[in-house]
C-alpha cells in the first residue's frame, strides 16, 4: 500500500473513531492531513477548530452533517445533501447542515453534479457527523514571469475519462481577490489553455490531486496572449506573491514616466523644448487568511519635474509637474461571499510647495481668508507661491458595507456604502479665482474644513482584448449638514499594455468640491510608463 493510501486510511479511521465526548453537542474529528504530508496541508484550521467556530444552530431532535473546508468556505463550491434523488439541503463547507435523522448522500466537488463525489452519511439526533474528505483540493495561482498575479484563464480536464471539469480564472490578489478552490475526485488532471483539448501538445500541464490533500499549483502565463510559460506544484511558502509570508503578500513597483517635446517654426505654437519626467513608487500589502478577514493597504508616491527651454531668452526655472502621495487601508469582514463590513483609513497629500510660473509681468492679488489681501508684482518667467510645504492634505475615514457586485474574468465591480469623516487641511494654499475683467490675477485662500456624512464608492475594472484595462473609482460624500450638495471625486485610467514592463496610460481626474470652488476641477495626463517589480 502506498504512503498516500496509508495516510488516507489513517485519517479515515481517525474520523470513524472520532473523539469520545461532546463539543457543543458535536462529535469532532482529527487533523485533516497526516503531518508527513505537510506539503499538502490545508489553509483552513483543523476540523476541531472549524467545528468550534461554526455557530450554526441545530434544532433539538435534529442531527447535522459537517463537510470541512480545506481553504475558505467562500472560495469552495457548495455542498449538496440528497435523499431519494432529491436535493434536500445545501450549504457552504465548514458549516453544520441540520437534518432530520436518517441516511443521506452528500455530494462534494466542482463541476457538474454528476462529476461530484457522492458520499453516504448518516444524520443522528443531537450529533454532528463529519464527512471524511475523500476528495482533494486544488488552487491554481496564475502569474506572469515576474510572479505578479493576474486573471488568466485555464481549463481542467480529468485524465481518466478526459471529461472537462470547468473553466478557471486566476485572481488579482493585489486587489483583494481570492483564489477559487477546486474540490475534485482524487486523480490525475490536465490543465490546458481555454479551447484546447486533452490531446494538446503545447500549453498544457498535469497535476495529481491526492485524497484529503490541498494542492497548490502555480501557472505562469503571458498576460497578453495567454500562452503557458511554466507550471507546477509548489510548496506553501512558494504560493502567493513574492515576499509573502503566510497570509501576507506584497508587491513593490518602481517606475518612470517621461516625455520630450520640441517645436520649431510650427504655426500657432511657441518655439521651445519641454522635458518632463516623473518617478513613481507603488507598494501593495494584502492580508487574506482563511477566515473572513481581508486587509488591503496601498502606498503610492509619484513626483515629477518639468524643464522648459524657450527658443528666445533664458531657460525657465525648474517646475513641479507631478506631486502626489496616497496611503489607503481597507479592512473588510465578509459576512458572505459578496457582502462584508468595512473600515477604511486613508489620505492623499501634496508634499512640495505649489508655485505658478508667469509668462509675462503681472500683478497678483492674494486674498486671505480673514478678508485682507496683498498684491505682489511678478516679473516675466518668475514664479509666485500659492501653497507652502504640504499645502494640501485630505484624510478620510469610513465604515459601512462592502458589496462585490460583479466578479468575472473581464470585469470586476464593487460598491461601498457607509458613514465617514473627512478632514481637509490646507497650509497657506490658494485657488485661482481670477476676474477676467480685471488687470490683476486673483487668488483666494482656501480654509481647512471638516465633514461628517454619508459616503459611497463605486470601483470597477474592465479588460478588453487582454491588453487594454480601464479602471474607475467614483466616490461621493454628502455632509450631514447639506446632503443635497455632495462632493464627487472620480478617478479614471485607461492603460494600454505594450509589454510586461511598459504601458501607455491616460488618466482623467474629476473633482467637484463645493466647499472649495463651484468649478469642476479637472486633471488629465497621457503618459508612457516603465515599471519594474522590486520583489
Amino acid at each position: 500500500m502506498s504512503r498516500l493510501k496509508t495516510a488516507t486510511l489513517a485519517f479515515f479511521l481517525a474520523n470513524v473513531a472520532m473523539v469520545g465526548g461532546w463539543l457543543g453537542g458535536s462529535w469532532v474529528s482529527a487533523q485533516p492531513v497526516e503531518e508527513e504530508y505537510s506539503f499538502y496541508d490545508w489553509i483552513a484550521p483543523t476540523v476541531i477548530e472549524q467545528l468550534r467556530a461554526d455557530e450554526t444552530e441545530v434544532t433539538p431532535g435534529l442531527g447535522a452533517i459537517f463537510v470541512p473546508s480545506m481553504t475558505s468556505s467562500r472560495d469552495e463550491p457548495e455542498v449538496l445533501v440528497m435523499s431519494d434523488g432529491r436535493v434536500v439541503a445545501s450549504s457552504p463547507t465548514g458549516h453544520r447542515i441540520p437534518l432530520e435523522p436518517g441516511e443521506y448522500i452528500v455530494r462534494v466537488g466542482s463541476g457538474a453534479r454528476l462529476q461530484m463525489l457522492a458520499l453516504p452519511a448518516q444524520a443522528r439526533a443531537h450529533q454532528t457527523t463529519v464527512v471524511t474528505p475523500e476528495w482533494g483540493g486544488l488552487q491554481v495561482e496564475v502569474v506572469d514571469e515576474d510572479n505578479i498575479p493576474h486573471r488568466g484563464s485555464y481549463e481542467i480536464i480529468r485524465a481518466s475519462d478526459r471529461s472537462l471539469f470547468g473553466l478557471g480564472y486566476g485572481a488579482d490578489t493585489l486587489q483583494g481577490e481570492s483564489l477559487m478552490t477546486w474540490l475534485l475526485p482524487p486523480g490525475l488532471y490536465r490543465i490546458v489553455r481555454p479551447g484546447s483539448t486533452y490531446r494538446a501538445r503545447s500549453d498544457f500541464s498535469t497535476v495529481y490531486v491526492p485524497p484529503g490533500g490541498l494542492v497548490r499549483f502555480k501557472l505562469v502565463t503571458d498576460p497578453l496572449v495567454g500562452s503557458f510559460l511554466g507550471a507546477g506544484v509548489v510548496s506553501p511558502d512558494e504560493f502567493g506573491l513574492g515576499g509573502g509570508a503566510g497570509d501576507w503578500s506584497h508587491r513593490l513597483v518602481l517606475g518612470v514616466n517621461g516625455s520630450l517635446s520640441d517645436s520649431t517654426n510650427v504655426a500657432g505654437q511657441t518655439d521651445q523644448t519641454v522635458i518632463s519626467g516623473s518617478l513613481f513608487f507603488d507598494t501593495y500589502l494584502t492580508y487574506t487568511p482563511s477566515a473572513p478577514h481581508q486587509l488591503i493597504m496601498i502606498l503610492e508616491i509619484e513626483e515629477g519635474l518639468q524643464l522648459i527651454d524657450p527658443e528666445q531668452g533664458d531657460m525657465l526655472p525648474l517646475q513641479k509637474s507631478r506631486d502626489r502621495v496616497r496611503l489607503d487601508a481597507l479592512y473588510t469582514y465578509f459576512l458572505s461571499s459578496r457582502i462584508g463590513a468595512y473600515v477604511r483609513l486613508g489620505g492623499i497629500a501634496t508634499v512640495f510647495p505649489n508655485e505658478v510660473l508667469t509668462s509675462e509681468p503681472i500683478d497678483v492679488v492674494l486674498r486671505r481668508a480673514d478678508g485682507t489681501s496683498r498684491t505682489i508684482q511678478v516679473p516675466a518667467s518668475e514664479s509666485f507661491r500659492i501653497g507652502d510645504w504640504l499645502p494640501n492634505l485630505s484624510l478620510r475615514q469610513g465604515l459601512g458595507l462592502n458589496f462585490r457586485l460583479l466578479h468575472l474574468s473581464f470585469a470586476t465591480v464593487g460598491l461601498r456604502i457607509g458613514t465617514g469623516l473627512r478632514q481637509f487641511l490646507y497650509r497657506n494654499a490658494y485657488i485661482d479665482q481670477d476676474d477676467p475683467d480685471s488687470a490683476e490675477l486673483e487668488y483666494d485662500q482656501i480654509e481647512s474644513y471638516y465633514q461628517e456624512g454619508l459616503e459611497a464608492t463605486l470601483n470597477g475594472i474592465l479588460r478588453f482584448f487582454r491588453y487594454i484595462h480601464y479602471t474607475t473609482d467614483l466616490e461621493v460624500f454628502s455632509d450631514f449638514s447639506d446632503l443635497a450638495e455632495p462632493a464627487v471625486d472620480w478617478q479614471n485610467t485607461v492603460s494600454l499594455r505594450l509589454s510586461s514592463f511598459a504601458s501607455i496610460d491616460y488618466t482623467l481626474s474629476m473633482l467637484y468640491q463645493p466647499q472649495v470652488t463651484t468649478d469642476l476641477q479637472l486633471q488629465h495626463n497621457l503618459l508612457v510608463r516603465l515599471s519594474w517589480d522590486l520583489d
